[in-house]
């Protein structure tokens, strides 16, 4: 069928023109069966991987507590005094009257 002029066909039918039909069919089924063989090796590496991030992404938004986050912290008036002083030096600095000792992750609930 006439497709008309395609951006990169037109100029690639020539190396083509020349070849049998059975052999550009064999071409065809050794270029898909190439193709299908690379995802199905990348979805192998997956699991071994940096990119398994992007397939739990979407279990983990689903399954993920909707009211508070396990991690969830409130804002603490010692950090809130720090940023304010950090941003607009004019501000007024407040003491706190009991601040934390030390903080880590245990410290989170």
């Amino acid at each position: 069928p006439d497709t008309g002029n395609l951006l990169l066909g037109q100029y690639l039918s020539n190396l083509f023109s020349s070849i049998g039909s059975n052999t550009l069919i064999l071409m065809e089924r050794a270029a898909w069966c190439t193709h299908i063989a690379g995802i199905f090796f990348f979805l192998l590496y997956i699991p071994h991987s940096k990119h398994l991030h992007i397939f739990l992404a979407f279990p983990n938004s689903f399954y993920m507590r909707q009211d508070t986050p396990k991690g969830h912290m409130d804002n603490m008036p010692v950090i809130m005094n720090e940023v304010k002083t950090m941003l607009d030096p004019s501000a007024e600095v407040t003491e706190i009257a009991n601040p934390p000792k030390a903080f880590g992750a245990k410290d989170v609930t």
